[in-house]
């Protein structure tokens, strides 16, 4: 797993190695302004670990501020998930699964763009779709499930709406895959 930690503390340097033991690659490129120097290592060295796919961010690991550090806010709106785990010790085994949950889970904002398109869509339709959101490492995967008896039409309509609702945050999704099909049959 790719994880971006965006403090410069103690604990933090304990946890990324610790996670770099377990072979996850872990970058800590937005950390100067923790150190005195550069806000942003983006800005100051031209590099930046969102420049690739990270999985997930960790933040607050033993700041004592109520402020999101530079690159929380940056991964946030890049549609990386980020964790904020506090004062945490960097042997608790409950880190890697919750990163993991973390990183497979499609941001809130955008769960809530397709539901409200749904929604919008609920009263054109006798039997709107199903629709089913996943993140995977490339990509953020919408898949509509349309009823049996949707037509093609209907279906492209759904997959052309849903893209519509995504627009604003496209940008920083990356690759946005809308999978529209027809349900399986139910069988007994």
């Amino acid at each position: 797993m790719r994880i971006m930690i965006t403090d410069a503390t103690d604990a933090a340097a304990t946890v990324a190695d610790a996670l770099r033991a377990e072979g996850h690659d872990v970058r800590q490129e937005c950390l100067a302004g923790d150190l005195g120097g550069p806000a942003c290592a983006g800005l100051d060295i031209g590099t930046c670990a969102l420049d690739e796919h990270v999985d997930v961010a960790i933040a607050g690991l033993g700041r004592t501020a109520d402020c999101a550090s530079a690159g929380a806010v940056c991964a946030r709106r890049h549609g990386v998930p980020v964790v904020t785990v506090g004062r945490h010790d960097a042997d608790h085994g409950d880190l890697v699964p919750a990163l993991e949950r973390a990183a497979t889970t499609v941001d809130p904002e955008i769960r809530r763009l397709v539901e409200a398109e749904l929604a919008r869509l609920a009263g054109a339709m006798d039997d709107p779709p199903e629709v089913r959101l996943r993140r995977e490492p490339d990509r953020v995967v919408v898949e509509a499930l349309m009823p049996l008896g949707a037509t093609s039409a209907m279906a492209s309509t759904v997959a052309v709406r849903l893209h519509d609702a995504l627009g604003p945050r496209r940008r920083w999704l990356g690759v946005v895959d809308i999978v529209v099909r027809h349900r399986e049959p139910y069988v007994r």
